[in-house]
């Protein structure tokens, strides 16, 4: 079968909708399927092997990406699909490859990871993009993925019948994370003391903030440091400000966005990822993160259900919730970090691998094909 997933960009600073898009493209292929991807073009995927199959739309600007012209290759490749798999919700780009399929007559999948609710800054132009074509999007697709039940709930809005609704949880890659070195992560940033990492956009919604504040609670009690590693978003100004007033005293500092193969030295070096998220579909930095043994300390928000249950720390999205969480978290001795770790790492292999939920797109995208006309 053949399959074209669409997503705004395929690079690092695309996030976990990038990560998802491009792992999900190499699990289908495990299964003899034909994929392809389409994403504007920003910079190189966040995999080597990804650009092979990869279609790059000239664009301008850079939040709300306007395309520079309409390839004819958006419509080649609609009409080569027996499936279009639309990732994320409020970009130009589904909007283009949702036509095409509409003209071709190829059955549409959307999968938005969380974005369907209008969150965070620009909700007029969320709301505009809606009434353009955003709500025809998924209520006219013959399939949705959610990530979580909850999450099912946000089709609702959009007229998708609840039988068309599929919830699949985020999978992560085995082989991936055995490849990951904390030792190069420490050599690279020159980090010789140990430290708590947050992965992720510096955007409001990701909770950065409500991290440092946090951090400077507990500061001046451990002597472990705070790295923030990940794309600048809605509040880069406040971090960058927060960090140049209180960074040195509170050994804080962002290094910006890590490649994946980084991403997992970075999660293997550290003694904790903190993951304070004021709201998120289901986390894949803390799936991955879990998989590579690292202890998590997660909001209650983040989406992942059973975090407190398998060894890492679950609290409210509150600085002093989070303060609560790091001091004791930061007084772990290095035999209880680990063996929150291993049980992470166990559960994660156990229920949220590759190898566990591909049957599961299988079976939707196969079922969204057959109503092909």
């Amino acid at each position: 079968m053949n399959v074209l997933l669409v997503n705004h960009r395929l690079d690092a600073a695309g996030g976990g909708t990038a990560r998802k898009a491009v792992t999900l493209a190499r699990a289908l292929r495990g299964i003899g399927w034909q994929v392809r991807l389409a994403a504007f073009a920003f910079g190189p995927a966040v995999e080597p092997d990804v650009d092979a199959h990869a279609s790059y739309l000239p664009h301008a600007m850079q939040r709300w990406t306007i395309p520079t012209r309409w390839p004819s290759t958006v419509f080649e490749q609609a009409a080569w699909a027996d499936v279009v798999v639309l990732v994320n919700h409020w970009t130009t780009i589904n909007a283009m490859y949702a036509v095409a399929a509409w003209r071709h007559h190829t059955p549409v999948v959307v999968m938005p990871c969380g974005a369907l609710p209008i969150f965070g800054r620009s909700a007029w132009i969320k709301r505009a993009y809606n009434a353009a074509i955003g709500r025809r999007i998924v209520g006219r697709a013959q399939a949705g993925i959610a990530v979580t039940a909850l999450e099912a709930r946000d089709f609702d809005a959009y007229g998708l019948p609840r039988e068309r609704v599929h919830v699949i949880p985020n999978a992560v890659a085995v082989d991936e994370a055995s490849a990951a070195d904390g030792q190069r992560f420490r050599q690279r940033w020159r980090q010789q003391r140990p430290f708590v990492l947050f992965a992720g956009r510096l955007a409001a919604i990701k909770g950065p903030d409500l991290l440092l504040r946090a951090w400077e609670r507990i500061a001046p009690t451990t002597s472990l440091d705070l790295i923030l590693a990940g794309d600048s978003g809605d509040l880069a100004g406040d971090v960058e400000r927060w960090l140049a007033t209180h960074g040195v005293r509170t050994r804080a500092r962002w290094i910006g966005p890590l490649d994946h193969a980084s991403l997992l030295d970075a999660f293997s070096a550290a003694h904790a990822l903190v993951v304070p998220s004021r709201f998120e579909a289901m986390s894949l930095v803390l799936l991955e993160a879990a998989l590579a043994g690292c202890p998590v300390i997660a909001t209650t928000t983040c989406g992942v259900p059973d975090v407190a249950a398998q060894g890492g720390l679950e609290v409210e999205p509150t600085e002093e919730a989070l303060a609560s969480a790091l001091a004791h978290a930061v007084a772990w001795p290095p035999g209880e970090a680990a063996d929150r770790g291993a049980r992470l790492r166990a559960w994660v292999h156990g229920t949220y691998t590759w190898v566990a939920i591909t049957p599961r797109y299988r079976e939707v995208l196969s079922q969204a094909a057959a109503q092909r006309r």
